[in-house]
């Protein structure tokens, strides 16, 4: 689990990276000789695409690691019977 989480931090690093590289802009010279800024999100398609779809799989992986980390808990909250402490102590507070 520790090397997903590495892999998982540089899968976000790469994304932050082609987010700021996406949104950088350029110039572009039009015919008649006018100079007219376009951002490469326009001007490439594809790459604009693979981000949405790299973000998304990124929101999928966060959303998965998200439940399986309630789920351990879930598991760590029986083993310890958090339910019946918590019963006693609000008991205890009555």
């Amino acid at each position: 689990m520790n090397n997903f989480n590495k892999i998982y931090k540089f899968l976000w690093l790469i994304l932050i990276l082609l987010i700021m590289f996406l949104s950088s802009q350029r110039n572009v010279e039009t015919i008649d000789g006018k100079k007219e800024i376009v951002s490469v999100f326009s001007s490439s398609p594809y790459l604009s695409i693979i981000t949405i779809i790299f973000i998304v799989f990124m929101t999928f992986i966060g959303v998965l690691r998200a439940l399986e980390s309630r789920n351990q808990w879930r598991k760590i909250a029986e083993e310890e019977k958090a339910n019946q402490v918590l019963k006693k102590i609000e008991k205890e507070k009555k």
